[in-house]
């Protein structure tokens, strides 16, 4: 019986570089998928803050009496309570005069009249307490007094992120949707950062809103993670 001999010792050269080209073509693919990935989640989020800012910019136009004229022309302290960039203008749409707020925490001084026009043009964002008027005799005189019952100031917005207690939990289900969606972001931020939360808290929030906080935890490590730091 003929005996069949194994073959042994190194391949041929062109079968070693032939399987060294698709290789390297099979990892360059793998780079270009988690580049593509990483790309289409930029694009979704970006997407999303533009959504989120269009829908601000569409709220119906209201009429504001103003209760007290003497306090034209002061200057009154607002703040983004929106953990992204917030625009708001004395007209709908983005005209007339635009204020920013890059960030969470930002602050602008307004003119009492520019921000009576701002409240008209922007009923929802100032009646959600996105961009929030740090002066009281302000919010009577332009009969917002009832909605800021109902809304936090920055201290409260601060300890919410934090969700350690339950009253934590019980002011973020009580926030403006938007809010919500914003602080949501953070707190997912701090998850990545392992900062100390009770993630039960986080359970009920997905229950009861629908806010997946850890799932846009997972997400932003996506957004962070460079291809190179892949194998």
């Amino acid at each position: 019986m003929a005996e069949t001999k194994a073959k042994r010792g190194r391949p041929p050269k062109s079968a070693t570089a032939s399987k060294q080209v698709e290789e390297k073509k099979t990892e360059n693919t793998s780079q270009d998928e988690i580049i593509k990935q990483l790309m289409a989640q930029i694009e979704e989020q970006n997407k999303k803050m533009a959504e989120m800012q269009s829908q601000i910019n569409k709220q119906p136009q209201t009429t504001i009496i103003q209760q007290n004229s003497g306090l034209s022309g002061k200057k009154v302290k607002v703040v983004n309570l929106m953990h992204n960039p917030l625009n708001i203008s004395t007209e709908p749409n983005g005209m007339g005069r635009v204020f920013t707020f890059r960030e969470y925490g930002d602050t602008r001084l307004i003119k009492y009249d520019d921000l009576a026009d701002i409240v008209a043009s922007y009923p929802n964002t100032m009646e959600g307490g996105l961009a929030y008027i740090c002066d009281k005799e302000v919010v009577e005189s332009l009969g917002l007094s009832e909605e800021y019952e109902k809304l936090f100031d920055k201290a409260t917005m601060d300890k919410i992120i934090k969700l350690r207690e339950e009253s934590d939990l019980e002011l973020f289900l009580g926030m403006d949707k938007n809010l919500q969606e914003s602080t949501a972001r953070k707190i997912a931020e701090r998850l990545n950062a392992n900062e100390k939360v009770d993630y039960n808290y986080i359970n009920t929030i997905k229950e009861k809103t629908g806010i997946d906080i850890e799932s846009i935890a997972e997400n932003l490590k996506d957004f962070d993670k460079k291809p190179d730091d892949e194998e």
